[in-house]
């Protein structure tokens, strides 16, 4: 019986870090999984937005501009991420802006059989007040109740002002408690 559970318990670790394909980082720790990406690795959504124009670590960060509103970004189902439902989540990042006064967002969006369930963007604005710096932005929300193990979590930047900025070294902490 012990060699069964041992088994599964791996099978579920494995299950996890693979999941997150494409991370430089996927922690376990009591109450909460870890997920970081400093964007030198692939697998996450929105790649296409990859440049080596500037970076805060390595040599590649995501671009948005009037052409791509959307960043580099996590997104996965819930009974994927852990086998226990979150109750918030962190999310810091890595943002540069050649100027100031720019709109961007930091986005948490739950979509559930297709449809959005929830949404919450936080407003980078008044949070970068120098230019042509890089700024660490963190953020963290309560989750709402309803969510579901089958429902997908997306987290990402936004830039509905269409001026271009840069953002890099993501990380994402689900804490389960």
């Amino acid at each position: 019986m012990r060699k069964i559970f041992i088994y599964f318990g791996a099978l579920a670790i494995i299950s996890l870090l693979s999941s997150c394909s494409g991370s430089k980082d996927a922690r376990i720790e009591p109450g909460s999984i870890t997920i970081s990406n400093d964007l030198e690795n692939t697998g996450w959504i929105n790649q296409y937005t990859l440049v080596k124009d500037v970076a805060h670590s390595g040599k590649i960060s995501s671009k948005i501009d009037s052409i791509t509103q959307y960043s580099f970004g996590y997104s996965e189902k819930f009974k994927n991420i852990s086998d226990t439902l979150p109750k918030s989540v962190d999310f810091s990042v890595w943002v540069y802006f050649p100027q100031t006064g720019i709109n961007g967002s930091l986005v948490y969006s739950i979509d559930s059989v297709g449809k959005n369930i929830f949404w919450k963007g936080i407003p980078l604005k008044d949070s970068v007040k120098a230019a042509n710096q890089w700024k660490e932005i963190k953020t963290n929300i309560e989750l709402p109740r309803k969510i579901m193990p089958t429902d997908k979590i997306s987290i990402y930047v936004w830039n509905p002002d269409k001026k271009t900025f840069y953002v890099d070294d993501m990380k994402i902490i689900f804490h389960n408690q």
